[in-house]
């Protein structure tokens, strides 16, 4: 063991009087060293020897650099606008992210190399934000992303000027590129030529995982044709469900394809509409019995043997077909088929599926119809959560439609909070007005009603809601201080949220006005 070592491990007092010889030029130098302050002598002599073999020690092999990241084709922006995204990293800020990236795309500039870290960590954990980060990270940030597993998300996406024309490099990023990649060059191609985009996929399909098949089969929905149905027909015998499922839901929107056809006889002979000058109605009739080829004709795909039940696949059917199919097969106007739902259990669920049916296939007339029913028999008698298919269809309404239907709701207390779920930001001035104030009306009433309406995922979403022009009334509105006099358990609670209000308001108007 090294006589530095071993003295060090047993302690100087139980060692020789004398220091370790070290057999080099260093012994010289200790032989100076006061006899009487025998540890500090012991450390300098050990420390003046590690050094000298660092020194006198040589690199076994020189390492390769890697090569430095390209040059950037985007100017940084300001530094005080880079911390201040830093500072959206953090909950409840980050619901004011998206828009601030945004802002600095439509700006033309990236974020600048010092803060590269910090974007790149919070991709790692949030990748919801993903799409918007990568191309605001340029090339340094690219770069940089290879040196840590966990960033590597960042060099997966296509990121270019325009976003719809094809690179050069599209044949090579097709061949050896990332999925997302992979995904982004097949969706461009598929805009400009569609029967070329299919031939791609089949020349690779049987070397492709099922789960990159299922993945890059859903590309050939934009522009989907009657060319398109043998190939997907033929995914429908594949090994892997997800390529089958994916199968099925492409040939929906094919509606002369077998497939299709036995769907819709199945459908229709359960579901029939009746003319009436009183009253019209829809009239619903389950099978009894169904087998497994029954099911197999609603799910397209093939299925193994399940024991779901006939209103289940009732469901399934409507929720597939394109209300279309009914408004030509009942020759009746949108308005007209839907007013005959009945507002039972089974009506609302029906509703649902017509919803469903209508966003999948971008039946645009059928939305306002949809909508004011759910909003009338759904949303004002029940007390159930927002369901999916609502939120995507009420985004997918014009802003103006939209915010006409739920204007209503605002006189209701209890349902004023479903413009928050429901509308997506920004709003317009006129409802951001209206909105603010039923909501100064509220807090300066009876603020202790409503718990829901506190809920702060929803108060903090009205940061992001309103129209620029708004924002003042808005923090006037949220610095309000609650009565003194009021003694309720959550007065301070409800505070102290409208204070996190008021900084959201305050941090937006930054983004507004500094990037």
């Amino acid at each position: 063991m090294d006589t530095f070592v071993t003295t060090a491990i047993v302690g100087t007092g139980q060692a020789n009087e004398a220091l370790p010889e070290t057999h080099t030029a260093i012994d010289t130098l200790a032989a100076q060293l006061p006899v009487e302050q025998k540890e500090r002598s012991f450390l300098l002599t050990a420390g003046a020897l590690a050094i000298y073999k660092q020194a006198s020690s040589l690199v076994s092999s020189a390492q390769t650099l890697p090569e430095v990241a390209a040059p950037e084709t985007m100017p940084a922006c300001l530094s005080r606008n880079a911390q201040l995204l830093i500072g959206l990293f953090q909950p409840p800020y980050t619901i004011l992210l998206p828009e601030a990236l945004e802002r600095l795309r439509s700006s033309g500039h990236r974020i600048p190399d010092e803060v590269l870290p910090q974007c790149l960590a919070y991709g790692t954990t949030n990748s919801e934000h993903r799409s918007q980060l990568a191309p605001l990270l340029g090339e340094r940030g690219r770069w940089l992303s290879q040196f840590k597993p966990t960033w590597k998300w960042a060099s997966r996406y296509l990121v270019d000027e325009h976003a719809t024309i094809l690179p050069a490099e599209a044949e090579t990023l097709w061949q050896e590129g990332t999925l997302e990649q992979r995904q982004e060059i097949l969706s461009r191609l598929r805009t400009q030529d569609p029967a070329q985009a299919r031939t791609w996929l089949e020349q690779v399909w049987k070397q492709e995982k099922a789960d990159v098949r299922a993945t890059l089969l859903t590309c050939l929905e934009s522009g989907i044709s009657d060319a398109d149905q043998d190939f997907i027909e033929q995914a429908l015998n594949d090994r892997g469900e997800s390529v089958r499922l994916a199968a099925a839901r492409l040939l929906l929107h094919i509606p002369t394809s077998p497939s299709v056809q036995r769907l819709l006889a199945r459908a229709d002979s359960m579901l029939d509409f009746k003319k009436s000058s009183l009253q019209n109605k829809l009239l619903i009739t389950l099978p009894k019995q169904i087998d497994l080829d029954w099911k197999n004709d609603i799910a397209i795909a093939k299925l193994k043997q399940d024991k779901l039940s006939s209103e289940y696949w009732f469901h399934k059917a409507i929720g597939r077909i394109s209300p279309q199919h009914w408004e030509s097969r009942f020759d009746v106007a949108p308005a007209t088929f839907i007013d005959a739902l009945n507002p039972n259990e089974m009506g609302k669920a029906l509703i649902v599926d017509l919803i469903k049916a209508a966003y999948r296939h971008h039946t645009s007339n059928w939305y306002q119809p949809l909508l004011g029913w759910y909003i009338q028999h759904v949303l004002s008698t029940s007390l159930q959560p927002i369901g999916k298919a609502a939120r995507e269809l009420f985004a997918a309404l014009a802003p103006a439609d939209a915010e006409e239907i739920l204007t209503p709701l605002l006189e209701d207390r209890e349902k004023s909070q479903h413009p928050l779920l429901l509308l997506p930001a920004p709003w317009s001035a006129s409802f951001s007005d209206k909105y603010l104030t039923m909501f100064k009306t509220y807090i300066t009433t009876n603020p202790n009603d409503h718990y829901s309406f506190w809920d702060s995922t929803l108060l903090f979403q009205l940061a992001i809601c309103l129209d620029p022009s708004k924002l003042d009334f808005a923090l006037e509105i949220a610095s309000t201080e609650l009565p003194e006099d009021d003694t309720h358990w959550s007065r301070q609670r409800r505070q102290n949220q409208l204070h996190s209000l008021a900084t959201l308001i305050h941090i937006r108007k930054r983004i507004l006005t500094e990037i």
